[in-house]
């Protein structure tokens, strides 16, 4: 809830404030996604588990694209401005963790954190010390490892828009590529997710 009468007097060098004492109807709505999330999180991974958590990750993205529709009804460029700031705050309290401890981020985005340390004790303190910066309900879970990994970017920007990953495993995690949507013919998907298998298991990219 933005510019409340009760919290005028604690308002902040800009130009809109946070009220702290009423909880408004969307930050309900979000903390019970946040808290289904986690709940899943915490469960064994499997298709239905998949399925049911990028639906649920979508609809927690939506609450910020629905703040910038001018005719919608709870549009709101404040709204829109403190969550930039607040995400803008995180990113740069992370770094600063990861920089103490001496881990390398590769890339993080609004669902997933992927960095770099063969000590898996250090890996455990630093999402430790990252939980406790949040509020409480947010948490950022281990996913796994990964032996190799890449990141690419968009034609006309420098934000990471496709990534793909193997674990010791050769399992694959692919986001973003043709091989991970599920409009796209079998055939298509199956070459692509091939050629990442060339890539990134048998590390010939040569071949690929």
């Amino acid at each position: 809830t933005l510019n409340c009468e009760c919290c005028r007097a604690k308002k902040s060098d800009l130009d809109f404030w946070l009220c702290e004492q009423k909880k408004g109807l969307l930050p309900k709505i979000l903390e019970k996604l946040i808290g289904e999330i986690k709940n899943i999180n915490e469960q064994k991974q499997n298709e239905e588990y998949n399925t049911k958590l990028e639906l649920l990750n979508a609809i927690a993205k939506s609450f910020y694209r629905y703040f910038l529709i001018s005719k919608s009804r709870y549009y709101c460029i404040d709204c829109v401005r403190s969550i930039n700031i607040y995400l803008k705050e995180y990113m740069q309290q992370i770094m600063d963790i990861a920089k103490k401890v001496e881990i390398d981020i590769l890339y993080f985005d609004n669902e997933f954190l992927f960095v770099e340390s063969e000590d898996r004790y250090l890996l455990k303190e630093f999402i430790s010390d990252i939980n406790n910066l949040f509020p409480s309900g947010i948490d950022i879970f281990e996913k796994g490892f990964y032996e190799r990994a890449m990141f690419i970017s968009g034609k006309e920007t420098e934000n990471i828009t496709k990534y793909a990953l193997v674990d010791n495993k050769n399992k694959l995690m692919i986001k973003g590529f043709e091989a991970s949507k599920k409009n796209i013919p079998e055939l298509v998907k199956e070459v692509q997710k091939q050629i990442i298998k060339i890539i990134l298991v048998d590390g010939n990219e040569a071949k690929a």
